[in-house]
């Protein structure tokens, strides 16, 4: 648990840029690399999986200082890699409640591992789509670097792999070496990304979701009739064309119910849904 020693408050970590390069900006090229076909998926990953990523590690609207104007605050790093700025800022009242006097410091932490990923992958898939997800390896010393993919949902989830798991790299100190593996998306729904890597026994890995949506924006039908009142249970049918889609690229929910309350409640979730796919890239 690293701390951070300022002279003044409030106080905020905030996380500035990926120490060796983020993973979807500058990168060196990928190194040579030796594939090895799998004949099973491998098992998950040993090392611990990095999925605390935040912006702000740290914000404290007041600290209070001792009297030499100092004061230490102890914080748990995320599992962010890079850099992060520390800003605290001071003010000084006067008797009438009046600031008199303000200052600012700002100092920066580095958080780096001997053997460290960034993700390299994109935001969301849709159904059908074949691309490339993987990481960006940056090792403290030259030397072979072995990757490894997962899905966590395995054969269950909306992501297939398209070729190897496993992957081996020639690595140079301090160089971030992209690698990706190739995946298909099969299904509808939220799928995780894990990626392991060791040199010696130094490890990384880390936990990446992404979201497998529809190749269209929803469409909803909707239906009313009157129904008879009877003493005993009876079924009324009601015939619906659906729209036309691409099998296996979507699903169907009906909401039934008595009276408007169901109308309502469906009518503002389609507002909703509409609204999420249109800001959706």
């Amino acid at each position: 648990m690293p701390a951070a020693r300022l002279a003044g408050a409030p106080m905020m970590m905030k996380r500035q840029s990926a120490g060796s390069g983020s993973a979807n900006a500058e990168m060196a090229p990928e190194a040579a690399e030796m594939d090895g076909a799998q004949s099973s998926a491998p098992a998950p990953p040993a090392a611990q999986l990095r999925t605390n990523f935040q912006a702000t590690a740290l914000f404290l609207g007041s600290v209070p200082l001792d009297r030499e104007g100092r004061a230490t605050v102890p914080f748990t790093a995320p599992d962010n890699i890079g850099t992060w700025v520390v800003r605290a800022a001071t003010m000084v009242r006067g008797p009438d409640g009046a600031t008199r006097r303000f200052g600012s410091a700002e100092a920066h932490v580095v958080a780096r591992r001997r053997l460290s990923l960034l993700a390299s992958a994109p935001r969301l898939v849709r159904v059908g789509d074949e691309f490339r997800a993987g990481c960006t390896v940056t090792a403290v010393r030259d030397g072979q670097v072995t990757v490894q993919a997962w899905v966590k949902e395995g054969t269950d989830g909306p992501l297939e792999w398209d070729g190897p798991t496993e992957r081996t790299l020639q690595v140079a100190a301090d160089t971030p070496t992209e690698v990706v593996f190739g995946l298909r998306c099969t299904g509808l729904g939220p799928a995780h990304l894990q990626f392991a890597a060791r040199q010696g026994d130094a490890t990384d890995a880390f936990e990446l979701p992404l979201d497998a949506l529809g190749l269209q924006g929803p469409a909803f039908l909707a239906t009313s009739f009157a129904l008879p009142a009877s003493p005993t249970p009876s079924r009324t049918p009601e015939a619906v064309s659906l729209p036309p889609a691409i099998p296996g690229s979507g699903r169907l929910s009906i909401t039934a119910g008595v009276g408007h309350l169901p109308v309502v409640q469906a009518t503002g979730q389609a507002l909703v849904e509409r609204v999420a796919a249109a800001m959706a890239p």
